[in-house]
Formats: C-alpha cells, structure tokens, sequence
C-alpha cells in the first residue's frame, strides 16, 4: 500500500506535496518520520534477513514526510530511500531519490543529518563503484563525526572507506 502511495507521490507531486497545513498536525507527522528513521536505521544495523520492515519503514516515512512542508527529515527520507532503491536494485530510482536529497541537503543543511544521510548514500555509491564521490563524502562525514564526538558514525564510515577501498583495489588507502 504505501509503494502504491509512493507511487502516486511521484506521479501526482502536487496533490501530495505539502498538503498538510495544521502547525500540529505537522509536528505529530515530524515526530512519526523521526521514529521511522530511526526504526530503519536500528532494523539496516541488526541485519534482519527479512528487509521488508526496514523497506516500508522508509517508504511509509517517506510518504509522511512529502505531506508536510520541506524539512531537512524529507532530505534524509531521499537519502535512506535512494539506500533502499540501490538494494533492490532500481538505480534509475536511486538516483532520483539521490538528486531529491541533495536539492533538499542544499536548502536545510544539518551536520547529523548529512552524516545519516551520506552513511546511507554510501551503500548505493559502494554498490555502483562510485569511489572518488564515496571517498570525498565519507571523509567529510568522518571529518564531521570527529568534531562531534560521534565515535559510532565515524567508526561505520571508516569501515565504509575501508571495504571500499579493498572492493576498489586501493591498498595505499588501507595502510593509512
């Protein structure tokens, strides 16, 4: 139901977009998309075999987010749905989604939320063997992290930085 709803979002962006105009009404649907990124970003770390929760996680936040006005939350929904287009695989799809979330990255631009959002980025660009841009965002998200103390993020881009490079064949990159 919600790929359909999706779908419809895409097709028909002016019926969807922003029709939400109760202050409330807004903030309930923030604080909704705010737990459901969260709650995909915990089922992508647990590993479930079973990605369907994590798919619609994104999908439903995702849909709930372009109901309301643009927000740097609907930039990071583009990034973990580009994330989800480049797993199943539709790239035409992920690089939608990946051009929505850096129009909107440019408009609302906040640290954590570039982080989350080029973690995620990072699978599709890995998967595709986009290494120069992967290198240059995840040294910037490590550059990031370092100055916030965010040991946990740093540490998954270090290991993102890493597998690539060895995916890459960069060995000079692994000894640093």
């Amino acid at each position: 139901m919600e790929l359909a709803r999706q779908t419809s979002h895409r097709l028909f962006p002016k019926i969807h977009r922003n029709r939400v105009k109760n202050p409330e009404e807004e903030a309930i649907r923030l604080e909704v998309v705010q737990i459901l990124q969260e709650y995909a970003t915990v089922l992508f770390l647990m590993g479930d075999p079973n990605p369907l929760p994590m798919f619609h996680s994104v999908v439903t936040g995702l849909n709930t987010a372009e109901s309301i006005k643009d927000t740097p939350e609907l930039a990071y929904m583009y990034a973990q749905m580009a994330a989800v287009c480049g797993f199943i695989p539709v790239r035409g799809q992920a690089r939608h989604y990946t051009e929505q979330w850096r129009v909107l990255n440019e408009r609302f631009y906040k640290a954590n939320y570039f982080v989350s959002s080029a973690l995620a980025l990072a699978t599709v660009e890995g998967g595709i063997g986009a290494w120069k841009e992967l290198k240059v965002s995840l040294e910037k998200v490590i550059e990031i992290c370092n100055s916030l103390g965010n040991n946990r993020q740093a540490g998954e881009a270090i290991s993102l930085l890493t597998s690539n490079a060895i995916m890459e064949g960069n060995v000079p990159l692994i000894k640093r």
